[in-house]
């Protein structure tokens, strides 16, 4: 960020405990809304990924914390993350500033994005009258309109280091030539789970083959010059892909992310992975659907 108010800074104490695509969501949300208002962003808690990108000058508790995720005792993602919200607010009990929690009923919109509540709106003002740091608890905090007001600023501030950039870019290279590419993410993990939307976000393989194929059929794509670059959470069964034109992703998270955002499309399940890659690759996203049998557009409620 090349100007802002010293005198303000937007501190994100607190994601929703998820992984990348979550959690990017959330910061380049809080970014674009101190792009607007020329505020410094602060975010301690994208302390797993900050290894990643080219941050400047990362605070004190996002070195501390990257710090400390390096050593042994780092066993889980879930259990560290306790300590960090426990560590921070420990700080921030001691420390002048404004502490602002996200609605836990409503999304809370951030400029230049409108917000209709009047509530949302006279936290606003205080963080405007603030003359200290100002944190923000919470993961339901959007910015829409400041996310493609601002896109060009926040590619270029959340790119990741040129060594992932250039192996992906070489990936790429090997299998596309003159191939249409089209990313298709398949997540795992928790959407296998009956209790995450009773398991109807998950798609197995056999499904994602058959829509691939419902893909190749309805758009009038050339089997052989179509190539289909999977990326997925979890181990998979290829036989079900069997007579598509597949490729495996390079299979670290931030590296398919680039991956798909470097493909001609994105079909994937209904995650905030496949519509953040398609909001860096400015290229389309569709989800998996059951009910149209097929896939159907998403994101926009994402990303613009």
């Amino acid at each position: 960020m090349s100007r802002y108010n010293q005198n303000k800074q937007i501190i994100i104490l607190r994601h929703n405990g998820g992984q990348l695509g979550n959690q990017l969501l959330l910061f380049t949300s809080v970014y674009a809304y101190c792009l607007e208002k020329n505020y410094m962003c602060i975010n301690p808690s994208f302390y797993a990924y900050n290894k990643h990108f080219n941050f400047s000058a990362p605070g004190f508790f996002s070195k501390l914390f990257s710090s400390l995720s390096k050593f042994k005792f780092y066993k889980s993602h879930a259990t560290f993350y306790i300590l960090y919200r426990f560590f921070t607010h420990a700080i921030t009990f001691f420390q002048n500033g404004l502490i602002v929690k996200d609605d836990p009923k409503n999304i809370f919109f951030l400029p230049p994005s409108p917000d209709k509540n009047r509530n949302h709106n006279h936290i606003l003002k205080q963080i405007e009258l603030e003359k200290n740091r100002v944190y923000l608890d919470g993961w339901a905090f959007r910015n829409p309109v400041g996310l493609k007001k601002y896109r060009k600023q926040l590619i270029k501030a959340f790119q990741p280091k040129e060594a992932i950039v250039k192996k992906t870019e070489n990936f790429i290279k090997q299998i596309g030539g003159k191939n249409n590419l089209i990313g298709v993410h398949i997540r795992q993990g928790d959407y296998k789970s009956k209790d995450f939307m009773n398991g109807t976000w998950y798609f197995n393989e056999e499904e994602v083959a058959n829509i691939l194929r419902a893909y190749l059929e309805k758009r009038h794509k050339d089997p052989k010059k179509t190539v289909f670059v999977i990326c997925s959470d979890g181990p998979l069964s290829l036989h079900p892909f069997k007579g598509l034109n597949i490729k495996l992703g390079i299979g670290s998270m931030i590296e398919d992310l680039l991956t798909l955002s470097m493909c001609n499309e994105i079909i994937g399940s209904n995650s905030t992975f496949g519509s953040l890659a398609a909001y860096l690759g400015n290229i389309p996203f569709f989800v998996f659907d059951r009910q149209k049998k097929y896939i159907r557009g998403e994101g926009d409620h994402l990303f613009p």
